[in-house]
């Protein structure tokens, strides 16, 4: 180890390092400082030409375009100051604490980034960088704070460095540099396989609801009733379920929507067009009681629940009270749920559905609608596979109103939604292959979010190397 002299010098290190290196810290390599945030009430405080950075702007790579700019107005009256190119910049705060950015610009940034101007005679700017990435989770462990960690200047600087001469910082710096980029090409292979198995999934989904998929299956074999006498059964129980309300009495039976067939694509022999409104019972939306977190009332879906065709029950959300929910009202086996409102065009119309019982009595929120479905385990089965494909996906888009950014999907329209019917025998041999190709695609992904774990691993690996003296 090198010799134990004051903090201003070298010190003690926790290994051996390599003839002509040095462990120091960090408050010795270089300026450091922090930023400062004008006062957003003063408008000619900001809208000039000096590029201010917020932490969530580091990324881990060099700056990019500001999102703001401020005035030298507003430089003066904060305690901002102008970053020389080639600083080394620092998150201390919140979510993004730890991450990293080197300046390309005269800049500046808010009190959330801490910033490094390396002394030249001791150290580059990249190697700070990357010894400064090695150390992250040692710094985040160490964050102080609860809802918002936060790292100090004073945590930073009492770090040590292993400091090699520069020319040897350099060929460091060239390794790693050379070795990321071998793993971001891999990286990248990766994420070419992920949107491959992406567009193979709703490949698969497409096939599945147009008959594509089971074209030999239906070569082969003679289904025992068609998709139109399953319909027919369907319509028998829901007008049945109607006939049993006590409340319908003496009323006259509202007849379901029925699809207009004439503007609809063709279908496989034996198969038929239903709506959504024929194979359902029963429509409504949810509550609107505020909820947390705390187990005190009802458990309550909610958007985040609503995923790939059937709902999660992660990270659910309580009313304050129990609801009262004993009149049937709770969620059960065949209840579909639907995103009617939201700011997302992509979360729109994101449907789930329900094929186990919750384990207690649960509800819904009312930004999203449920239709209470029919028909047997198998047909359940395949409403979650349409509800998850690009056809029901296009009923969808074709079918929202936006106002005030947000987009709405109305019941009404629901209703309408066009759902093919095939006989229960082909459902049976669809649901079977789609299933059987999905486990089959989960075992594929598995490997590729373990590659995605490795190349993690790896980096940290180079840079352990890297500054122990290993690399290069």
């Amino acid at each position: 180890m090198a010799k134990r002299v004051t903090a201003e010098g070298p010190v003690d290190g926790p290994w051996t390092l390599p003839d002509g290196w040095r462990w120091e810290r960090l408050d010795t390599v270089g300026r450091w400082g922090s930023g400062g945030t004008p006062n957003i009430k003063t408008p000619r405080y900001y809208g000039g030409n000096i590029p201010w950075f917020r932490s969530g702007e580091l990324r881990d790579r060099p700056l990019a375009d500001p999102e703001i700019k401020i005035t030298e107005e507003g430089l003066q009256g904060s305690s901002a100051k102008l970053i020389a190119p080639g600083a080394v910049l620092i998150a201390m705060y919140g979510a993004t604490v730890g991450k990293l950015a080197i300046s390309t610009c005269v800049c500046a940034t808010n009190q959330a980034v801490a910033f490094c101007i390396p002394d030249p005679e001791k150290i580059t700017a990249r190697y700070l960088f990357f010894y400064l990435l090695s150390i992250r989770r040692h710094l985040r462990d160490q964050a102080q704070g609860g809802a918002q960690p936060n790292i100090s200047q004073s945590l930073l600087k009492e770090q040590i460095i292993p400091l090699p001469p520069i020319g040897k910082q350099l060929l460091i710096v060239g390794r790693i540099d050379e070795l990321f980029a071998e793993i971001g090409n891999g990286e990248t292979a990766l994420a070419r396989v992920r949107d491959d198995l992406a567009t193979w999934r709703k490949a698969l989904l497409k096939a599945a609801v147009t008959g594509e998929l089971t074209a030999d299956w239906r070569a082969a074999n003679l289904p025992t009733e068609t998709g139109a006498d399953l319909l027919d059964g369907i319509l028998a129980d829901r007008r049945a379920r109607w006939d049993g309300e006590s409340k319908n009495r003496g009323k006259r039976y509202p007849q379901p929507i029925t699809p207009g067939v004439g503007a609809l694509p063709g279908l496989p022999v034996g198969w038929c067009w239903a709506t959504m409104d024929q194979l359902s019972w029963s429509s409504g939306y949810g509550t609107s009681e505020k909820c947390s977190a705390e187990h005190a009332g009802t458990p309550i879906l909610r958007i985040p629940n609503v995923r790939r065709g059937v709902v999660s029950l992660d990270d659910l959300k309580y009313t304050t009270a129990p609801l009262a929910l004993n009149d049937g009202r709770e969620l059960s086996i065949g209840d579909l749920l639907i995103v009617r409102t939201n700011g997302s065009d992509d979360l729109i119309g994101r449907a789930a559905l329900v094929l186990t019982p919750p384990p207690q009595a649960t509800y819904f929120a009312s930004y999203l609608i449920r239709l209470r479905l029919l028909g047997t385990v198998e047909v359940l089965h395949w409403v979650a596979l349409l509800i998850d494909s690009p056809i029901f996906r296009a009923s969808v888009l074709q079918s929202i109103a936006s106002s005030a950014g947000q987009y709405n999907l109305s019941l009404s329209k629901i209703e309408t939604f066009a759902v093919p019917v095939p006989p229960l025998d082909e459902i049976r041999a669809v649901i079977s292959r789609v299933y059987a190709a999905q486990a089959d695609a989960a075992e594929g992904a598995q490997s590729l979010d373990a590659a995605g774990l490795t190349s993690t691993t790896l980096r940290q690996s180079i840079l352990a190397a890297a500054f122990r003296g290993d690399l290069v």
